[in-house]
């Protein structure tokens, strides 16, 4: 795995949000900037996006570089839990609450509305 970017040093009351991603370059940029803006209005902006980019081979990694995100690199295709535990691996780091669970990309829309 390749070290990750770090946007920010995160508060310990931080929110992580794991995005485990495979050949994604395509929607993964809108999925992010639709993410922040949604979050922006329900969470006071105390929150941590990472994107584990499973060893996609187009331009996951470098679309996710683009974002304020932390990100992960698997250098092969391991599977989602894999790149979801490696996700959640970072995220432990910060002390927290654990809260996991799957959305829906519309279900942020209406959280939000």
């Amino acid at each position: 795995m390749k070290p990750a970017s770090s946007p920010s040093t995160a508060p310990a009351s931080t929110s992580w949000i794991v995005i485990a991603a495979y050949n994604e370059g395509e929607r993964l940029g809108l999925t992010l900037t639709k993410l922040f803006h949604s979050l922006r209005k329900c969470s006071e902006g105390k929150f941590q996006v990472v994107v584990v980019d499973d060893g996609s081979r187009d331009n996951t990694h470098s679309v996710a570089q683009q974002h304020p995100v932390w990100v992960l690199q698997h250098p092969l295709n391991c599977g989602q839990g894999a790149a979801l535990r490696t996700g959640i691996g970072r995220s432990s780091l910060a002390p927290k609450s654990r809260f996991e669970g799957q959305l829906e990309s519309n279900t942020l829309k209406h959280a939000a509305s």
